[in-house]
């Protein structure tokens, strides 16, 4: 009789195994990035919804408990690496298009897993963008544009801008959102940022 054994071999089954590891390597390590630029991806898109949140509440009248006049609406935003990166969403009572101690703090939206502002700029539009430290975004009824004033790290203001770019960033990963004067309000991929 001849006896013929079937089955794997020990080098048959290690380069099997070898394989499987790899391809599951692979695949995990996909997943975390694409996992991360999704999550940056709704995180621009929440920023965008507060500033739209903003629009809303100062273009439909809302009043406050303490007035029933017309009152502004808007988001402030300051660039700060080192610690989890907040959007200050408030009620503007002095109309001077700022946060300030007058103003009532409506809600804070905390960025999480890593993200921050890494960088903001204000400008007469895309091409002229300046790099600042903090941007308020408002808006008040009957006028549909957006008010927009950068703050340097020495608290001064700037004119009024037509145009503001909030960079998000986690990890290598960067998404923008665009404010126009206009009204406009999109969310953008863009490449990592370069310096502070």
């Amino acid at each position: 009789m001849h006896n013929t054994s079937r089955g794997f071999t020990l080098i048959e089954l290690m380069v099997t195994t070898g394989i499987f590891v790899f391809m599951t390597a692979l695949i995990i390590a996909k997943y975390g990035s694409f996992n991360q630029g999704t999550l940056l991806t709704n995180l621009g898109y929440d920023t965008a919804l507060m500033v739209r949140t903003a629009q809303n509440a100062g273009l439909n009248a809302i009043s406050s408990e303490t007035s029933t006049q017309n009152q502004s609406y808007g988001v402030m935003l300051t660039v700060n690496p080192k610690v989890t990166s907040v959007i200050e969403y408030y009620q503007d009572l002095d109309g001077n298009g700022l946060l300030d101690k007058t103003d009532t703090l409506l809600s804070l939206y905390n960025m999480k897993r890593g993200a921050y502002i890494s960088n903001l700029c204000v400008g007469a539009d895309a091409a002229d963008c300046n790099p600042i430290y903090t941007v308020s975004i408002s808006y008040k009824r009957p006028n549909p544009d957006a008010v927009i004033y950068g703050t340097d790290a020495n608290q001064v203001t700037t004119q009024r801008m037509d145009y503001a770019r909030i960079t998000l960033t986690s990890g290598t990963d960067s998404r923008s959102v665009e404010v126009y004067r206009n009204g406009q309000i999109s969310v953008i991929e863009t490449p990592p940022p370069v310096g502070p």
